[in-house]
């Protein structure tokens, strides 16, 4: 009997064991599935992009509306168009990108080839090359006036699509392509920080040697004509005035009386005394704040990757941290423990004793 209350207490003390463990780590993990610090970063839209004639052509970055697959053409980011850092102190790139309009630019991820997954046709998800077919990925940025400054980004190269892509690789649609900074490697879930986008549609053009013609939806600015100016002409005219003149007037001297100035009246000064208040010094209470931040949630149970997407003003990364089965989990052996311990809690049905 008292092996079988000793074995009793022993499993009743590790269902209560197990039901502590699997209440906090259920709470770890609900903390870490919406605790702010395991979501992805913002990503920011920082603007358009202007598709544009290349600078050294005629017309240099002028608005270009329209071309073929062999049209060289730029993009024009807005004055000052930087990384958060540089690559020379901070490690960032830039990357450019074409992706159909349904890919929000947000949830790019990229590595040295370009946005993945890599695709053409249906799935086509590319980088953009230039005229002589190189890939315009991981492109450094100029070296910041200060240390941890900005990195900015500067001589977008002339870029085209026939110097690379084949008849059926780009089909007839629309398309995001932009120019986007990154940090680190794409498992990384807030590499992808800022991006510039602009959109082109294609259309089919059996003439064309891809098979597509291509518009630009960027709005390009508005020209105003300059005004002309009719020159005025002045007609000079002489007038000729004969002399006029005025004879003397004799103003006749006047006489003042002199003026009795009444004696002054002086009147005393009156010194009013001063009143010296002392100053009261209030002691002031500075109360300071620790705020605990979490680096990792790399040794959480049940971490993994997630894509979300959202719209192109700049939504979130993919998010991260516990998922919604390693809750449950957590929560139904937190249930399973609680039984159990409360049913060895209860009166035994051979002594009738109460194991406590």
């Amino acid at each position: 009997m008292i092996h079988h209350q000793t074995r009793r207490r022993f499993v009743r003390f590790a269902a209560r064991t197990g039901a502590s463990g699997s209440a906090v780590m259920l709470a770890i993990s609900a903390w870490a599935t919406w605790s702010p610090e395991f979501l992805g970063a913002v990503v920011t839209n920082a603007g358009s992009a202007q598709v544009v004639v290349p600078e050294g052509a005629i017309y240099g970055g002028a608005p270009l509306p329209s071309g073929t697959s062999s049209t060289a053409f730029t993009l024009d980011l807005p004055e000052g168009a930087a990384c958060v850092g540089d690559s020379a102190g901070g490690g960032w790139r830039w990357q450019s990108y074409m992706v159909p309009a349904t890919v929000d630019p947000s949830t790019l991820k990229f590595n040295a080839n370009g946005p993945v997954p890599a695709g053409v046709g249906a799935d086509f998800r590319q980088p953009l090359f230039d005229t002589f077919g190189s890939p315009l990925v991981d492109q450094s940025t100029a070296i910041a006036d200060t240390a941890g400054g900005p990195g900015l980004i500067l001589n977008v190269p002339a870029l085209n699509f026939a110097a690379v892509f084949s008849p059926g690789d780009i089909l007839p649609g629309a398309y995001n392509l932009g120019i986007a900074c990154t940090l680190g490697p794409p498992t990384d879930k807030d590499q992808l920080e800022r991006y510039w986008n602009t959109q082109l549609t294609f259309e089919e053009d059996a003439a064309d040697p891809l098979g597509v013609t291509w518009t630009s939806t960027t709005v390009p600015p508005t020209t105003v004509p300059p005004t002309t100016t009719i020159p005025t002409t002045t007609i000079p005219t002489t007038t000729t005035v004969p002399p006029t003149t005025v004879p003397p007037t004799t103003v006749p001297p006047t006489t003042v009386p002199p003026t009795t100035v009444p004696p002054t009246t002086t009147i005393p000064t009156t010194t009013i005394p001063t009143t010296t208040i002392p100053t009261t010094t209030i002691p002031t209470t500075t109360t300071t704040t620790v705020s605990a931040a979490v680096l990792s949630n790399s040794g959480l149970p049940g971490g993994g990757l997630q894509t979300t997407a959202t719209d192109g003003a700049g939504g979130r990364l993919p998010e991260t941290g516990a998922s919604s089965q390693t809750l449950m989990t957590w929560a139904g052996l937190l249930a399973a423990f609680g039984l159990l311990a409360a049913f060895l809690g209860r009166e035994s049905p051979t002594t009738g004793e109460r194991i406590e």
